[in-house]
């Protein structure tokens, strides 16, 4: 459904978050009536929708547009609004959350299909700005690593684990970085994992064939243009 261009365009007021078993039972206080699988909104003030059903639902397509043309009548865009961004807020760390341990930046990895970048040392303050970040959060899981050298590290952890790129932030600027981070993003979107025909061929998941089948033909798509090297990370709307 998000990948619904009449859902992803309003969407972009909002931030949305996919819960699972464990982390629902953190908001169950405030969501006691919460269903595991439904789609729970908020507004872009993180408060409950009036009059819709705190459970959530599975929500058609049109009936989903509806509701967030709905919200977003009530609160519009603010054109003074700074959409800053602050780099801790995206270090992945359990206890942060209140989530188990095993709720780490590998387990979301391994969910999100995205490579680790470990930022390592020292912060350099171009690396915390929004227009850097904005370019590059999408394309990983970012995790807080050991004092010492201020360096990047990229690594992949399926089909296979290894390193992708190691970046040393001495002396570096970030149009360097950035390139670098872009290398290695594409490097491991060439041999991503794709999960799609795993659902398809899973005989409990035939009423969601025909969405799963279009799923599928996109990560081919994908496939191919990053073979192709034609793939364009997402957050490109800014030069470095």
């Amino acid at each position: 459904m998000v990948s619904d261009p009449d859902v992803n365009r309003r969407l972009q007021q909002f931030v949305c978050v996919r819960l699972d078993w464990d982390q629902m039972q953190k908001y169950r206080g405030r969501f006691p009536e919460m269903t595991q699988g439904n789609q729970v909104l908020l507004d872009p003030r993180g408060e409950p929708i009036p009059g819709v059903d705190s459970r959530g639902k599975r929500y058609a397509i049109g009936e989903f547009v509806a509701l967030l043309d709905q919200v977003l009548a009530r609160h519009p865009p603010d054109p003074q609004r700074k959409d800053d961004l602050r780099l801790d807020w995206f270090w992945w760390d359990p206890k942060a959350y209140g989530l188990p341990g095993h709720f780490g930046a590998e387990a979301i990895a391994r969910l999100d299909r995205k490579p680790i970048l470990t930022v390592s040392g020292p912060i350099p303050a171009w690396l915390a700005e929004p227009r850097f970040l904005r370019r590059h959060l999408r394309q990983f899981i970012w995790q807080r690593g050991p004092e010492g050298e201020a360096r990047l590290s990229v690594r992949m952890l399926e089909p296979e684990e290894r390193e992708l790129a190691t970046i040393a932030l001495a002396g570096a600027t970030p149009a360097s970085v950035s390139e670098a981070l872009d290398r290695a993003w594409l490097e491991y979107m060439r041999v991503r994992p794709m999960v799609a025909r795993g659902y398809i061929d899973n005989p409990h998941g035939n009423w969601l064939k025909a969405v799963m089948e279009r799923a599928y033909e996109e990560e081919l798509a994908v496939r191919r243009e990053a073979l192709a090297g034609t793939l364009r990370p997402p957050g490109r709307d800014e030069s470095p």
